[in-house]
């Protein structure tokens, strides 16, 4: 897999890898590619993991972002990155 996105819109929307997702199906994606990557890199030093980058706009609920933070935690990705988008023009867009 190449690097994920999970990327929650300011209107709930979570999108991984540009798929519109519940959040039932994020919890199934996580949970896959963290132990694919577990798979792949059995050699890896113990302080590396998968790495998952979180897009937010900047009218994200902060509940709605703890959860998916919440929901890569529990899938055993702890390597992530955030990248927000100020409210704007293109605000909300995937």
């Amino acid at each position: 897999l190449q690097a994920n996105e999970a990327d929650p819109t300011s209107d709930g929307d979570i999108y991984w890898d540009n798929d519109v997702i519940d959040i039932d199906e994020l919890r199934t994606r996580a949970s896959a590619f963290a132990e694919q990557w577990a798979a792949e890199n059995a050699a890896a030093p113990s302080d590396a993991g998968p790495f998952v980058l979180i897009r937010a706009d900047a009218r994200i609920p902060v509940r709605r972002l703890v959860e998916v933070f919440g929901i890569l935690k529990d899938a055993g990705i702890t390597n992530l990155g955030v990248g927000a988008e100020p409210a704007g023009e293109n605000a909300g867009a995937p």
